[in-house]
């Protein structure tokens, strides 16, 4: 497997898991808080979609100043699709960039920082929906 192959699949599975614990979260506890006050699930999809942002920022050689973004939308599917959307750029200017750094950078603003939010928002649907199967995260990876 080349870096590229390594990268797209580090960079892919944890946008899998969060769609499956995302997808199917019940509208009304969207923006129930986690236990000890941990991110609700709107919050956490705007915190990612900011940083992906700031991450673009980075591989563009731009600083970029945490807490200005604000959400496109209340819509649900709206900040869902933007989330994706801005991630997806991240992937575009990591592939792109003539920086050999770009790939290591990417996957520390997305891969990383995005397998620890999965970890909290699984217990926060365990907590809002707790017939919720967790194991779903890895779905993908049973063929």
């Amino acid at each position: 497997m080349d870096a590229l192959s390594l990268f797209n699949f580090v960079f892919d599975d944890p946008e899998k898991q969060l769609h499956a614990v995302i997808d199917g979260f019940p509208a009304e506890a969207w923006d129930t808080s986690g236990a000890g006050g941990a991110y609700s699930l709107r919050e956490t999809v705007v915190h990612l979609t900011e940083a992906y942002m700031a991450c673009q920022a980075s591989l563009k050689g731009a600083e970029f100043k945490w807490g200005q973004y604000r959400a496109v939308s209340d819509d649900n599917s709206a900040l869902v699709q933007e989330l994706f959307a801005q991630r997806e750029t991240v992937r575009e200017l990591a592939i792109g960039s003539p920086d050999e750094k770009a790939l290591q950078t990417a996957v520390v603003f997305t891969s990383s920082h995005d397998y620890y939010h999965v970890g909290q928002l699984c217990r926060l649907r365990l907590e809002v929906q707790p017939d919720w199967d967790s194991l779903a995260i890895y779905a993908h990876l049973m063929h």
